[in-house]
């Protein structure tokens, strides 16, 4: 639904990425154009026609949501005592937790699954055993996704606690021996002593740290983006602006398939949060090409609802994916 009043910025970005426009042209209630008063950029006279803008056209596309890794198989028969030999690693600490990582290595001669999140028991000096509770979810993370341990593998598991309880100070509880449970019930024993359990235990689920996902690069696209927008835009209206898309390198960049974006708008310093955002693709079929060394300008609309948070927001735009462009500008928002 379009707003009485979106102002449109017509002029010609270049090299600038302009965070407000200084006149332009209004959409009248038919969608029209109504010429409105235009004064120059300081260093820059020559004023863009709306010719040179490509018309936006309203074709929603899905918000992008990025893909989650694949995991591991876990399909192997459950890691049994047997399977596994246990070692305690060197203890760590971090903002008042502790951590005790255990490296639980395959000894066997067939893979083992290792899933879920461990059971604790404590065994003390004279050979009592403790239950111990333990709650879910490490604060140092799972050492890795469940998986299958292949014969010579190695699994993980962090047990976790803290060392700024008072009773830390006086009477701390440590075990020579703690007792992990394994996904089939059995369990393998690992030392203990150096940790306090006295401050509470947590675990994280088993994991398989070499199969840990690592962080992959993802190269940029080859174009760049600015905005050109009003200052300020009414809670309830149509904010409309333009996006430049510029190609810098010597090859053209193709719009086919034709690339969808984000637009995006959040205010509420002082109250709660409104994120207003809308998915789009560009009108390709007006340019299907950013040529060679060359740019081209888009017009945009962002529908604002009316109860989006009056004072300074986020303002933003992006071509959905991971890989940009991206741009920002600076935008107020008033009541209408």
């Amino acid at each position: 639904m379009r707003a009485p009043a979106v102002t449109v910025c017509t002029f010609a970005v270049v090299a600038l990425a302009l965070s407000g426009c200084v006149g332009g042209q209004t959409r009248g209630p038919s969608g029209s154009l109504v010429t409105g008063s235009k004064s120059s950029v300081p260093g820059n006279e020559a004023v863009a026609s709306a010719s040179d803008v490509i018309a936006w056209v309203d074709r929603p596309a899905a918000h992008y949501v990025a893909p989650s890794p694949s995991l591991p198989p876990a399909d192997a028969k459950p890691c049994r005592p047997a399977d596994i030999r246990a070692s305690s690693g060197q203890m760590g600490a971090g903002l008042g937790n502790t951590n005790l990582p255990v490296t639980l290595v395959n000894v066997s001669i067939t893979a083992c699954s290792l899933t879920g999140y461990p059971t604790l028991v404590g065994v003390d000096a004279k050979g009592g055993h403790h239950v111990i509770a333990v709650q879910h979810g490490s604060y140092f993370g799972d050492p890795g996704p469940p998986a299958n341990v292949e014969p010579g593998g190695r699994g993980a598991v962090n047990i976790s606690g803290g060392d700024g309880c008072n009773a830390a100070f006086a009477r701390p509880r440590m075990y020579p021996t703690l007792l992990i449970g394994l996904p089939d019930g059995g369990r393998v024993a690992a030392d203990g002593r150096e940790f306090d359990t006295i401050c509470g235990v947590s675990v994280s689920a088993f994991g398989v740290p070499s199969l840990a996902a690592q962080p992959t690069e993802i190269p940029p696209l080859p174009i760049t983006a600015a905005i050109s927008a009003p200052a300020t835009a009414a809670a309830g209206t149509t904010l409309g602006f333009v996006v430049t898309l510029t190609n810098p390198t010597d090859a053209d960049f193709s719009l086919t398939p034709c690339p969808s974006y984000e637009e995006f708008v959040g205010s509420g310093s002082s109250g709660p949060w409104l994120a207003t955002i809308r998915d789009y693709f560009l009108n390709c079929d007006a340019a299907p090409v950013i040529p060679a060394g060359g740019s081209l300008r888009f017009e945009m609309e962002l529908a604002l609802p009316a109860d989006q948070p009056q004072g300074s927001a986020k303002f933003g735009w992006a071509l959905q994916g991971d890989r940009g462009p991206w741009a920002n500008a600076d935008l107020n928002i008033t009541a209408r």
